[in-house]
């Protein structure tokens, strides 16, 4: 009587081939997610040195403008303008200084830019001048 090969029988389906595929696959597939993880890694690191870069310009802008701002406080007519607020300037000097609460002139103030010599001042309601913005002056 022949007896049957047990190599040539697959076990719950599984054969050589079978389990050669799977491995395959399983592999490509690892493969390509680590693949997929490694593009992932590199656009962040990209977005990250994109913020790095604007983040040095701006600081470069920044350092420019201190450089400016130190130029300038070192000069001494900035310095002797500063002395005068504590009353430091030269002896023929009248310090003076206003008082912090200083409300802000009137429109129609003497000397202000809103009333000229001569000017007639005309009163127009609010709705009157959108409505002259909007339409053009009445006829």
């Amino acid at each position: 009587m022949p007896t049957a090969d047990l190599r040539t029988l697959s076990v719950a389906g599984f054969t050589r081939h079978r389990v050669l595929v799977l491995a395959v696959v399983l592999a490509v597939t690892w493969l390509a997610f680590a693949f997929v993880r490694q593009v992932g890694d590199v656009t962040a690191a990209s977005g990250r040195a994109g913020a790095l870069a604007a983040a040095n310009r701006q600081l470069v802008s920044d350092i420019a403008a201190l450089d400016g701002e130190l130029r300038l406080i070192q000069r001494q007519e900035f310095i002797v303008q500063q002395a005068r607020a504590y009353r430091l300037g030269a002896a023929r000097e009248v310090p003076f200084s206003l008082q912090k609460p200083v409300p802000s002139l009137a429109p129609d103030a003497p000397g202000t830019a809103g009333v000229r010599i001569g000017a007639v001042s005309e009163r127009r309601s609010p709705l009157d001048s959108w409505l002259t913005l909007l339409f053009g002056p009445a006829t």
